[in-house]
């Protein structure tokens, strides 16, 4: 199965003025085409602490990194920067990626929607890591990228969760398919969850093909079991677990 990681940046993530919400949505849309994630880290936006996330990242031998936000025009914008010199590559610019903000932004002044210059700031979105692939944004100004360096695709998305949306859609599934096929099974036990805690380990040790996750709600004497990986273990773990729950007397519930 192919891994994955997910590098969050931004400074008002860390200090909690926003939620971060984009990690969750790439995450949960990669398990479903049957990707492993592996880490989520979230970073400021410091040039040396993305650098730093890449690092950590390449060592886990991770097939597709995702890195999302710092791609606008301010200079608390260093993302592109920050990738381009880790990896040792010059920021070059890109014609296309420029005639296309220019044209957006004649498009936005025409409709009066918004009145935005070309200064060094909005061109400074134009420029890529040498030898890398723009992913059109259909809906801003600033592309995604994809630098694939030494076996790894790296692919560098907007922090805007609508327009990080609609280039992982547009750009980045048709480029990453779709993986390990994989089944998702969740049964809702009226229990807490040490019961179950036995009957877990020993799934998990039998069954290698398979994660399992036990979530306790607190309050409501509710445990819920997910399990995700290989149609048929998924199956026979699920049935082991049938059977503890009629052993133990417990009722279950199945999504």
């Amino acid at each position: 199965m192919k891994n994955c990681g997910i590098i969050i940046v931004g400074n008002e993530i860390l200090q909690g003025y926003i939620q971060d919400t984009n990690s969750r949505w790439i995450a949960k849309k990669l398990t479903d085409l049957g990707y492993n994630v592996k880490i989520i880290l979230v970073v400021g936006d410091i040039a040396e602490d993305i650098a730093e996330a890449l690092f950590l990242t390449f060592k886990l031998n991770l097939d597709f990194i995702f890195i999302c936000g710092g791609l606008g025009p301010t200079p608390d914008d260093k993302t592109v920067e920050a990738v381009a010199k880790h990896f040792n590559l010059k920021l070059i610019q890109d014609k296309n990626i420029l005639d296309d903000i220019l044209r957006k932004i004649s498009f936005l002044k025409e409709k009066d929607i918004v009145n935005i210059n070309q200064t060094k700031w909005i061109t400074k979105m134009s420029y890529i890591p040498e030898g890398s692939i723009p992913l059109k944004n259909s809906l801003g100004l600033a592309p995604g990228i994809l630098l694939q360096f030494k076996g790894k695709n790296i692919f560098i998305l907007p922090g805007v969760p609508v327009e990080m949306k609609t280039i992982f859609a547009e750009e980045v599934e048709p480029r990453i398919g779709v993986g390990e096929k994989r089944v998702v099974k969740e049964i809702i036990l009226k229990s807490e969850e040490s019961k179950f805690s036995d009957i877990v380990e020993e799934l998990e040790n039998k069954y290698r093909k398979i994660s399992i996750g036990m979530y306790p709600h607190y309050g409501k004497m509710e445990l819920v079991i997910r399990i995700i990986g290989d149609e048929s273990e998924v199956l026979s773990a699920i049935e082991k677990i049938r059977e503890e729950s009629k052993k133990l007397g417990v009722n279950i519930f199945e999504t």
